[in-house]
């Protein structure tokens, strides 16, 4: 599974409006910016595990992907799903993921370069 994230920005738009830009570097470096309401907060870190995964196969999966292994612990964390060759962005809630929306996926090869 983290091969599939690992490397990646995922650009999308929430259910709930909010727009979400999230990359997850290889080194386990992240940087995440949410724009609602017209603000924007940002995240970075350096170490992002895969959680509470809910897998069906490669093309069919849903995720958290947070600062700490176990959400319990808190930090940052994102909710990201697969459906065939679509990506969705949503919130990472309890041992869930909510909200999804349409996302794409490119390479973060650039901004994991500037972390």
């Amino acid at each position: 599974m983290r091969a599939q994230i690992a490397g990646y920005t995922f650009t999308g738009i929430r259910e709930d409006g909010a727009e979400v830009t999230a990359t997850f570097c290889e080194n386990g470096k992240y940087k995440s910016a949410v724009t609602s309401y017209g603000s924007t907060g940002t995240s970075t870190g350096t170490t992002w595990f895969v959680r509470h995964l809910t897998y069906k196969s490669s093309s069919t999966w849903a995720t958290q992907v947070g600062e700490n292994k176990d959400r319990v612990a808190g930090g940052w964390g994102q909710g990201l799903a697969r459906t065939g060759g679509s990506f969705q962005i949503g919130l990472a809630s309890f041992d869930g993921v909510f909200g999804l929306g349409p996302a794409t996926r490119t390479s973060g090869a650039t901004v994991c370069a500037a972390l």
